[in-house]
């Protein structure tokens, strides 16, 4: 990344931070966004971290501002596909994150597609690091259950959350689940 694209998303960041902390500007989320779209044109310029991008992602679904965020997360897949050396969860919360925006928007095909990429790059690393990756799964297992309507999937989901009681995604599945 350009040392001054650097500095002015770190600039741009804390700018973000300070106005989501403000309560009293009226016009916070108007200059949030503007920030936020900053950061993706230097993404668009090779200039932005992948996370900053993640973070309007989930600004933007957090705001329910369904239309924008499937923009931003093809800003994100084009990164991921450049750079082998994004971290499988990371892939995983884009596709869950976009599971849940389609899901909102009542496009089902599209929610289930992205979930099941979700689950799919879970899975693998699931095995060789369960205790890093299992609640994500677990989680992910139980969405796409509820999603599609399925006892299966769902309990797919219990077993793995039985496992990580101190979690809290876990105890949540574990708590409201019909298979104890």
């Amino acid at each position: 990344m350009k040392k001054n694209n650097a500095a002015l998303i770190k600039e741009l960041k804390s700018k973000i931070e300070m106005l989501e902390a403000g309560t009293d500007y009226k016009e916070r989320f108007d200059d949030i966004e503007a920030a936020f779209d900053k950061i993706s044109a230097f993404s668009r310029e090779g200039g932005a971290e992948y996370f900053a991008l993640t973070d309007y992602m989930n600004y933007l679904y957090d705001r329910a501002e369904y239309s924008k965020a499937p923009e931003i997360a093809k800003e994100l897949e084009n990164i991921y596909n450049i750079d082998n050396n994004i971290n499988p969860e990371a892939k995983a919360a884009l596709w869950s994150t976009m599971g849940a925006i389609y899901n909102a928007q009542n496009k089902y095909k599209q929610s289930e597609e992205y979930y099941l990429r979700a689950l799919q790059q879970y899975e693998e690393p699931a095995k060789v690091y369960p205790d890093r990756f299992n609640p994500a799964l677990a989680g992910t297992y139980q969405i796409f259950g509820i999603l599609k309507n399925n006892d299966e999937w769902l309990k797919k989901s219990y077993q793995p959350a039985l496992k990580y009681p101190q979690d809290p995604l876990c105890q949540r599945i574990v708590n409201t689940s019909d298979f104890k």
